[in-house]
C-alpha cells in the first residue's frame, strides 16, 4: 500500500500508526493515492491495531473509504470563501452575522476598526458585543424594530448611534434579515452596517440621510 501512496503523505501515515500503537491502538488517517491512470484519489482509513501478549502487532482491522469528492467539495468551498472575503473587503459597509444575544461575527477587519476602533477578532471572540457600543437611549427603539420584523417578514432597517472606542458618536444604518428555524427560533441575523449622516436630528431618528 505504501508504494502507491503519494510520497509527501507517507510520513504522516506512518506517524498516525506509530502514535496509535503507543496509545489507544486506534487511528484515523487520510492520504492520497496515485491511480494507474495518473489521477490522484483521497482515502480515509480507520483502523484498530490488535497486538499479542508481547505487544507485537498481530493484525489490523478497519475500513478504507475513498473521500476524493469530499476533498474536492472542501477545496471548492475554500475557493468560494476566498472570493467572498475579497468581495467583502471592497464594500464600504460592515458585513456581519449576528445572534439573538447581540453578539456577532464580522468579515472585514479594516472596516470594523475604522468604524468602532475595535478589531474584528474582539467581536468574533465575544470580547465586545455590538450592543456594548450602542447609545443607551437608542436601544429601546432599535429593539422594537427588531421585534416587529420578527413578527413580520423577518427583514428590517434601523438607525441608531454608537460610541466607538475613542468616544466618537457615529450614526449607523443597519439592514438585515433574521433567519429562524422551523420552530420560529432565531438562528442568526445576517446583514450590513454602514455610517450615515443625518441632516436633521432631534430626539428621534433622522428625517433624511446621505449614505456613504
Amino acid at each position: 500500500m505504501q508504494d502507491i501512496i503519494v510520497p509527501e503523505d507517507v510520513p504522516r501515515v506512518k506517524n498516525a500508526f506509530k502514535l496509535a500503537l503507543q496509545t489507544t491502538k486506534y487511528y484515523v488517517r487520510e492520504y492520497r493515492v496515485k491511480a494507474k491512470s495518473g489521477a490522484i484519489r483521497w482515502f480515509r482509513e480507520r483502523g484498530h491495531i490488535v497486538c499479542d501478549d508481547t505487544g507485537k502487532v498481530d493484525f489490523i482491522i478497519g475500513t478504507c473509504t475513498e473521500i476524493t469528492m469530499e476533498h474536492q467539495v472542501y477545496a471548492a468551498l475554500q475557493e468560494k470563501r476566498a472570493e467572498f472575503r475579497l468581495l467583502v473587503q471592497t464594500l464600504p459597509s460592515l458585513v456581519f452575522k449576528g445572534y439573538a444575544d447581540w453578539s456577532g461575527d464580522f468579515f472585514n477587519d479594516d472596516k470594523v476598526k475604522k468604524f468602532t476602533g475595535h478589531s474584528m477578532m474582539d467581536f468574533n471572540l465575544r470580547k465586545v458585543k455590538w450592543v456594548d457600543l450602542m447609545v443607551p437611549e437608542d436601544l429601546p427603539k432599535a429593539s422594537e424594530i427588531f421585534k416587529q420584523a420578527l413578527k413580520g417578514n423577518k427583514s428590517y432597517m434601523r438607525e441608531y448611534r454608537i460610541s466607538n472606542k475613542s468616544g466618537e458618536i457615529l450614526w449607523i444604518r443597519e439592514r438585515a434579515q433574521i433567519v429562524c428555524d422551523r420552530d420560529g427560533k432565531i438562528e442568526y441575523i445576517t446583514g450590513i452596517f454602514y455610517r450615515h449622516y443625518p441632516r436633521t436630528c432631534d430626539a428621534g431618528l433622522p428625517e433624511s440621510v446621505s449614505e456613504t
